[in-house]
């Protein structure tokens, strides 16, 4: 479903639906990729001899900082769709305004 006017969410609505999807996203990418990512960067820039001298902390805020350098001219947009459809079974039906149906299975 998507919503299209805030003020029709009572506050205590918008906690009972919306903050258990932010905790689930977020619980996703923590288990999935972030902690992952993040050593990866490491690696990387310490085997290509581009680490500056700093503590453990600060490169990892640094990792996290350069993975909030993406935007949406790095999304493969076509990959989502494909990866919506295969994995979630969701299909994108019209990008603006965006209308998304549930492919059934038969």
């Amino acid at each position: 479903m998507i919503r299209t006017d805030m003020d029709e969410v009572s506050d205590e609505e918008f906690f009972r639906v919306v903050a258990p999807c932010e905790e689930m996203v977020t619980n996703y990418v923590k288990d999935n990729f972030f902690n992952q990512y993040i050593a990866f960067h490491i690696a990387v820039y310490f085997r290509g001899n581009a680490m500056w001298q700093q503590s453990f902390s600060n490169q990892v805020s640094t990792a996290i900082d350069d993975l909030s350098q993406f935007t949406n001219a790095d999304c493969d947009f076509e990959l989502v769709k494909k990866i919506l459809e295969e994995t979630y079974e969701l299909k994108i039906t019209s990008e603006s305004p965006l209308k998304i149906e549930d492919i059934i299975k038969q």
